[in-house]
């Protein structure tokens, strides 16, 4: 036989094999599919702007499943100077709407700071007390439609982790914020939120002396968690974007704890949506850039002491600052969108209660993941829901980048690990997996999505730094993290 008869017939029975498992129909999208995920699934790439049969038809599948909902975009930790930050709570929300142009935000001043000042503090007569000021400025902010603001504070455990509350209003809440030393294990704090509509949201869960504590789980007010900030990546040990390991400044905090990133939470059952944040101490709600120190470090041998919250507020006014920790070499951070029907405050609170929520490092791009079931075309779940199967998971997918830059790939993952990588060159993507050999057991799926933007894309002008605060250049490759749907098998 010659070798060129020998090589079409190995051309056709490798067509023949692989027609068993796959249906692959790519357009302008590049396609990359793990071998396993290859052998045991059928992928469908296009592109949105091919009009076609198919485009179409995926792409409304997606959007029926996100109906009446839009993005939002918002941030929702950070600290002024009511506690280790800069600046007055109402600056920190003009930034955030002004500035960074952002739809919604929160400050989170940490409680222990709050009340230990407070203690120090004379309130006279007409004076509010810092937490009072803070909600009056929650409510001035406030603007159905427009921009929405969120009362919350940080409950600040170095022994179990860092976490911030947040009320879905300003009526209901409690006199003074909760700290840990009132509350000093995650179950009091819990415990005492019950009474209200409170959620809370943990933060660099596996940053080195302030690491979470994973047997503390509680599904019903947890319902968040932050995988970015200032601070770097919490998704995965040693992740390759922004790792823990830049702050080399700070000993006591270099390194990640193992078994306390996102990912392993996620793993551990943790019920939890997705989210970014900035972690800012400079009073700048949304910045996704290195923020350079602002103010003055406030020295009690050289400055005027405050008597009363009156002299506190004058002193943030002029400019000073009480205890400044964020790092002078820190991240870039991130932010985060919400789906949700309405601008106000309790659309989107309730958004984040129902886990409609993703991350970005910067881009604002839209990110559209749904599963369907293969059985029942009308069982669906989006982002942060959970959803029983009768036949196998059905995963849609659609993301809508920003001017000047590429969806470069997206990963779609599986309990921790990469199920299957899509490569992309174009601004958008469009496209669907099917799971064929779902073993039925339960699972959880996410996507991680890439963006590469031009220089001219580079909309918040972030920049890339090496330990020592040395510019390499402008940020350009920037990483979205959906939350996840949690997927079970029906039970009959």
């Amino acid at each position: 036989m010659s070798k060129k008869i020998r090589f079409t017939i190995s051309i056709l029975i490798i067509i023949m094999f692989a027609s068993i498992y796959t249906e692959i129909n790519v357009c302008n999208p590049k396609l990359f599919v793990n071998s396993v995920a290859y052998a045991n699934g059928k992928i469908t790439v296009t592109h949105p702007s091919t009009v076609n049969v198919t485009s179409i038809y995926i792409k409304q599948k997606i959007l029926n499943s996100y109906e009446n909902l839009n993005i939002y975009w918002g941030d929702i930790h950070g600290h002024t100077g009511f506690s280790d930050g800069y600046g007055l709570p109402d600056e920190y929300f003009y930034k955030a709407r002004h500035l960074h142009n952002l739809d919604f935000a929160a400050v989170t001043d940490h409680a222990v700071h709050m009340n230990r000042y407070q203690k120090l503090l004379v309130v006279e007569p007409g004076e509010k007390t810092l937490w009072e000021l803070t909600i009056e400025t929650v409510n001035e902010n406030y603007d159905i439609g427009s921009f929405v603001t969120i009362l919350g504070f940080e409950w600040t455990n170095d022994k179990y982790g860092h976490r911030n509350v947040y009320f879905r209003d300003t009526i209901n809440v409690p006199e003074k914020p909760l700290d840990y030393i009132t509350y000093p294990t995650p179950e009091y704090l819990w415990n005492a939120l019950e009474e209200y509509e409170a959620i809370t949201i943990p933060h660099h869960t596996m940053r080195y002396g302030t690491f979470i504590d994973t047997t503390y789980r509680n599904n019903d007010i947890e319902r968040l968690i932050e995988i970015h900030s200032k601070w770097g990546s919490s998704e995965r040990p040693l992740a390759n974007y922004e790792p823990m390991q830049i702050y080399l400044r700070f000993p006591q905090l270099v390194g990640e704890a193992r078994g306390k990133s996102v990912l392993d939470l996620l793993n551990l059952g943790f019920i939890v949506g997705i989210i970014g944040g900035t972690d800012t101490h400079q009073g700048l709600a949304g910045s996704t850039i290195r923020d350079e120190r602002r103010g003055i470090i406030y020295d009690p041998q050289l400055d005027p002491i405050p008597r009363t919250v009156g002299e506190f507020v004058q002193l943030l006014e002029q400019g000073y600052t009480l205890d400044h920790r964020e790092p002078p070499i820190g991240g870039n951070g991130a932010i985060m969108a919400v789906f949700s029907e309405a601008l106000n405050r309790e659309g989107i609170w309730d958004s984040m209660y129902d886990r409609r929520t993703y991350a970005s490092t910067g881009p604002r791009a839209s990110v559209y993941f749904t599963v369907m079931d293969t059985k029942n075309s009308s069982n669906t779940a989006i982002m942060g829901e959970e959803i029983y199967l009768e036949g196998n998971p059905h995963i849609l997918v659609y993301v809508l980048g920003e001017f000047a830059s590429t969806i470069e790939k997206i990963f779609i993952i599986k309990n921790g690990r990469k199920l299957v990588e899509v490569q992309n060159d174009q601004i958008d993507i469009l496209f669907e997996f099917e799971e064929k050999n779902y073993d039925r057991t339960s699972a959880y799926y996410a996507l991680k999505v890439f963006v590469k933007q031009d220089e001219s894309g580079n909309h918040d002008n972030d920049y890339v730094y090496d330990v020592k605060g040395n510019v390499f250049g402008p940020q350009l490759d920037e990483i979205l993290w959906s939350s996840p749907i949690w997927v079970y098998p029906a039970v009959y």
